[in-house]
């Protein structure tokens, strides 16, 4: 007969131990502490306590063009503002007043690149032509200003 060994497995419940508390600091550097750098960095940047634009202005717009540019054609190809009512400002207003701010910003951008070519290598107007002409057309069209 053979003897028989009592002790439980310890080798399995430590192995667990350590891959909670790897997915524990995981979970903690993506949800706390890197966007708490990021705001840190972005606070640091000398251009929030001067005349000029910030670097998270410019990285901000280079990532919302190209969604802006799909919401507008979207936007453009639907029947939706023809069919919304007056009172509906949501649906009607907000549209337009955000891509004339959409614009605006982006003029501005780009008046700041002509003067310094450091802050992002390409201009506003290059990489953002198809927002900008998405917007252009949203403006400009008549069915989304039915009031």
């Amino acid at each position: 007969m053979h003897p028989t060994n009592t002790k439980p497995a310890v080798f399995p419940i430590s192995f667990c131990r350590y891959v909670n508390a790897v997915v524990v600091i995981l979970f903690s550097l993506f949800f706390f502490l890197i966007p708490g750098l990021t705001v840190v960095h972005d606070l640091s940047d000398p251009n929030i306590r001067s005349a000029g634009i910030p670097q998270s202005a410019w990285k901000l717009h280079q990532t919302l063009s190209p969604k802006f540019e799909k919401w507008a054609r979207e936007r453009l190809d639907s029947t939706r503002a023809a069919e919304l009512s007056t009172a509906n400002v949501s649906g009607t207003e907000w549209p337009l007043f955000g891509s004339v701010f959409y614009l605006w910003a982006t003029e501005s951008l780009q008046d700041a690149w002509e003067k310094d070519h450091s802050t992002t290598l390409v201009a506003p107007n290059i990489y953002a032509k198809d927002a900008i002409e998405a917007a252009t057309c949203l403006v400009i069209d008549p069915k989304q200003a039915n009031w």
